[in-house]
């Protein structure tokens, strides 16, 4: 009986430990791994820059709805005046060892990389990388919902 409590109790701390996770505006715990949280589609609902909401690129990108698939699979959808105006395939990728996601369109040759500060089931807040610096002087954040 001793040892079953002991695996039960070991268990639920692996899980726990594991399930931890150092994204500076949280989640914290989660039961869910980071790619199945990125899994799904994703809408912008808020952008900054410098930490100061900007109505012009919130106009531009609110229009694009970006979907993180299974298996790498990427898709941007663009809809003006409710209508799909088009769509366009690629592949992403989450790095855990810096809090990275990137993705890449199919015939294009940029990659865009951003680093992960917020990611829940239900939220993603992404920074604009650019050079390696993260929060540089003109930081561009992007905080998206999950459809």
């Amino acid at each position: 009986m001793r040892k079953t409590r002991l695996l039960i109790f070991a268990f639920f701390a692996l899980i726990f430990i594991s399930s931890c996770t150092s994204f500076e505006e949280g989640s914290y715990l989660s039961l869910r791994s980071v790619e199945s949280r990125i899994n799904g589609a994703w809408t912008l609902e808020t952008a900054l820059i410098n930490d100061l909401p900007d109505d012009s690129l919130f106009n531009e990108e609110s229009q694009y709805i970006l979907n993180f698939g299974e298996q790498s699979v990427f898709e941007m959808q663009c809809y003006r005046n409710g209508e799909l105006t088009y769509s366009k395939n690629g592949s992403w990728q989450y790095n855990p060892d810096n809090r990275h996601i990137s993705y890449m369109l199919t015939g294009d040759s940029l990659c865009q990389d951003y680093y992960v500060t917020r990611l829940t089931n239900s939220e993603m807040w992404l920074v604009l990388e650019r050079s390696n610096q993260i929060r540089t002087e003109s930081s561009v954040e992007k905080r998206y919902i999950k459809q």
